[in-house]
């Protein structure tokens, strides 16, 4: 497919990654500044993340009328998906730290937000390829394990990260409760980012 003519889906998964990539420096950025946990945090984030469901949604759109599409729509569908829950799991540390009134996260919530960043730089690096197969498949391939690997450290810090929390005497069980539930809510991104590079993969599968 020309990616000239008709409706770019390349530059509209590359907007959806940013948006995705917005959201967690923004997120990481009101870690360090202090601002996590605040209404005004929740309603910036809400405002991008409407920004990024709308180019879902326009993807989706056009899979349903373009004559032709530069890959199978289903996966194409999914891969549309799996970009939009990267932003919507940001989204939701931000709504849980409100509920809860969390001015500060654990340590091994902030290192992994940081991983998370990477992460979704690694799968835009990969995005930004996407068109030119099968020039750069081995070039797209290593940005994703880049990705896999970002997410096999993010799960290592959050497995030793609750076990660590359930054996401290210094939080009452009010307190362990809602570390735990932002602790998860965070690592649930890192999960979000590695499903999205396995949607990718899954095309490159498909295209050869």
């Amino acid at each position: 497919m020309n990616k000239d003519r008709g409706f770019n889906y390349y530059d509209a998964y590359l907007k959806q990654v940013d948006y995705a990539n917005e959201l967690a420096c923004n997120l990481e950025s009101a870690i360090v500044t202090g601002d996590f946990g605040s209404r005004e945090l929740v309603d910036a984030l809400h405002t991008i993340e409407n920004d990024a469901d709308e180019v879902c949604h326009e993807v989706h759109a056009h899979l349903l009328t373009d004559f032709v599409v530069p890959f199978e729509r289903g996966s194409m569908a999914a891969l549309a998906n799996a970009i939009d829950d990267i932003s919507d799991t940001i989204e939701d540390v931000t709504i849980q730290a409100y509920y809860y009134h969390c001015s500060g996260i654990e340590p091994a919530g902030r290192e992994t937000v940081s991983l998370v960043v990477l992460a979704i730089q690694s799968l835009r690096s990969a995005i930004l390829l996407l068109g030119s197969l099968p020039t750069h498949d081995g070039k797209l391939k290593g940005h994703l394990l880049s990705v896999q690997d970002r997410e096999s450290e993010c799960d290592r810090i959050y497995i030793d990260a609750v076990h660590e929390l359930y054996g401290r005497t210094d939080v009452d069980v009010e307190q362990r409760r809602i570390a735990h539930a932002i602790l998860s809510a965070v690592e649930k991104i890192s999960d979000a980012v590695e499903t999205a590079a396995e949607e990718l993969e899954a095309i490159i599968v498909e295209y050869r």
